[in-house]
């Protein structure tokens, strides 16, 4: 059985419905495809850690740490104060999972933060991948699922969400 060339990224969970199939593999096509993943999987992000991390908590941080200019703002977001208070704003007992839920927090507080003072962090102008489901989901279950084949070069990526996937 010969698979055909493609990048394709499919998601279904609660709200959230995407399937995508890209076949025409241009160069910059494929960047703009894989751009619209990242642009659709970033915005989720916070959605899915507002269990653990107080999200508007970080709304008031950024808030706090912006600055008149963006040196003043990286400075701010930098600084070890900056740290303990985004620190304080995750609810983890587990310290392992503590460090990579404040590394997580980090990221969208910079996201946060910096959405006022530059253009968005978005990768191409186009933004999320939209228009809803184009290729037939591979599995019924909530899953995220990222496959692609191109000349030598295969990768399958995919989370099956059930009751046994931990949350965050």
């Amino acid at each position: 059985m010969r698979i055909e060339e493609h990048v394709a990224f499919t998601a279904k969970h609660n709200d959230w419905q995407v399937a995508k199939k890209l076949t025409e593999l241009e160069d910059e096509a494929v960047a703009h495809f894989l751009a619209g993943i990242a642009n659709s999987v970033n915005t989720r992000i916070p959605h899915y850690m507002s269990e653990n991390i107080d999200l508007e908590g970080i709304r008031r941080l950024a808030e706090e740490v912006r600055k008149d200019t963006l040196s003043d703002t990286i400075v701010a977001l930098k600084s070890p104060g900056t740290s303990r208070k985004l620190g304080a704003l995750v609810k983890e007992g587990d310290k392992k999972l503590k460090k990579l839920l404040v590394d997580a927090a980090k990221a969208v507080l910079v996201r946060i933060t910096l959405e006022e003072i530059v253009p968005p962090v978005n990768y191409p102008p186009e933004g999320e991948l939209t228009g809803g489901v184009d290729v037939e989901f591979p599995y019924e279950e909530d899953h995220v699922n990222f496959t692609a084949k191109h000349g030598k070069w295969i990768v399958v990526k995919r989370l099956i969400i059930d009751e046994k996937t931990p949350p965050t």
